[in-house]
């Protein structure tokens, strides 16, 4: 059996991180002008470093919808459809989930 007060604390704890990351991110976009010529395409490092968080939370976003195109095993980002939806996504209402009594 899962502790479901438990596994609700963790989901807010994780979506207020992503929330966080994702605020921060869009600020830092705010002061970039458009992607360089050939750089069209991201890859997650580079998304990373333009947004100003980890790979591994770019790997989360994904997860949660971010645009991403898959060349063979490499993910690629298309840098001006991954800003619009940075901007979305921080622009979302975050609603709380009930916890468990």
């Amino acid at each position: 059996m899962g502790n479901t007060s438990l596994d609700s604390t963790i989901t807010d704890a994780v979506e207020r991180t992503v929330a966080k990351h994702v605020g921060v991110a869009v600020q830092r976009l705010a002061g970039q002008t458009a992607p360089a010529a050939g750089a069209l395409y991201l890859t997650t490092a580079q998304a990373a470093e333009r947004y100003g968080v980890c790979g591994r939370m770019i790997r989360v976003l994904t997860e949660r919808g971010a645009p991403v195109v898959r060349i063979g095993a490499a993910l690629r980002y298309p840098a001006t459809e991954l800003d619009a939806w940075m901007r979305e996504y921080a622009a979302r209402p975050r609603t709380r989930r009930a916890r468990a009594a």
